[in-house]
């Protein structure tokens, strides 16, 4: 976890925020629901705030691929 100096100076720029987005796995695994396929992680923020980031599997959108293979997609909640 961060304190809240660290996560300003993290988050200085578009590109830092992005990146500790884009590294949501190193937050752990909050909780997964696999009848649906779901992962979630979730970052406590100092003061209560909290980001979430949720990860599933949806069938791909073009025909190139095969069937059976999946992508990973991720939709995060703050």
């Amino acid at each position: 976890m961060f304190t809240n100096q660290e996560l300003v100076t993290l988050w200085a720029n578009d590109q830092k925020r992005r990146e500790f987005v884009r590294n949501y796995k190193e937050w752990g695994v909050w909780f997964t629901q696999p009848e649906l396929d779901l992962t979630f992680y979730k970052y406590d923020l100092p003061g209560g705030g909290r980001v979430i980031a949720m990860e599933y599997l949806r069938e791909p959108y073009y025909s190139e691929r095969s069937v059976s293979e999946s992508v990973v997609c991720e939709k995060f909640y703050f």
